[in-house]
């Protein structure tokens, strides 16, 4: 599993190093959509800061669309954790009490 780990994470970490290389030129990120020429809020930067801030930005929605849609079973995992835990702190029936069953032999 370690193996298979590093298998795709050092091409993705190359990949990036290379992608950064490539794109270390500045762009204008403009954040106004109504004013193209005089923009209220624009940011000059590498593109290789906006290319990895989408991707991050991506992975956190992506994150938190399966935390959230996967909250009902963590619900359900809880419920039964504690179902569990009440039969374990229930003590045991005394032999006494067990129900003697008679089964008549022909």
């Amino acid at each position: 599993m370690k193996l298979l780990s590093w298998l795709i994470t050092l091409p993705l970490a190359l990949v990036t190093v290379f992608l950064a290389i490539a794109n270390r030129h500045h762009v204008s990120l403009n954040l106004d959509p109504f004013n193209q020429e005089n923009p209220a809020l624009a940011l000059d930067m590498p593109l290789i800061f906006v290319i990895l801030a989408a991707i991050f930005l991506g992975l956190i929605v992506g994150a938190s669309a399966v935390w959230v849609g996967q909250g009902r079973h963590r619900q359900t995992a809880r419920q039964g954790k504690s179902e569990l835990a009440a039969l374990r702190e229930t003590p045991a029936r005394p032999e006494g009490d067990a129900v003697a069953l008679d089964f008549a032999r022909d």
